[in-house]
């Protein structure tokens, strides 16, 4: 009995291409960091965005990323948008950057394709 060797044009995968299937992309954590400084780092603001560098600098290397950041006018005075593997990496870079500067309050984002499959299976 003969063995034919496979054509690569028999396996394709989920994105149409030749060959075994793709690894589906892991979601990333999106959280969303809302800060709110005391008087003590009103009174140090003039470093604040030498802090928020320091921040970029120290989740870049843990493999997370402060993806945006905003200065915001209420009851917050900075918004960061972070993007981490895990919410494991994101507490641990938090933790540490916890300082008597800033309160904060994290919010766990959910994206409209994992909004959309959360509300269906309910």
């Amino acid at each position: 009995m003969r063995r034919y060797a496979a054509r690569r044009s028999d396996h394709v995968n989920e994105g149409g291409h030749a060959g075994p299937p793709l690894p589906r992309r892991r979601q990333h954590a999106n959280l969303h960091r809302f800060v709110e400084w005391t008087q003590q780092g009103i009174g140090k603001v003039n470093a604040s965005a030498k802090r928020l560098d320091a921040g970029r600098k120290a989740f870049k290397k843990a493999g997370a990323e402060i993806k945006d950041t905003y200065m915001t006018l209420g009851r917050y005075d900075l918004v960061c948008v972070i993007e981490a593997p895990d919410d494991e990496t994101y507490a641990r870079q938090c933790w540490p950057r916890f300082t008597r500067d800033v309160s904060s309050e994290t919010l766990k984002a959910f994206s409209e394709d994992q909004y959309r499959k959360i509300t269906g299976s309910i």
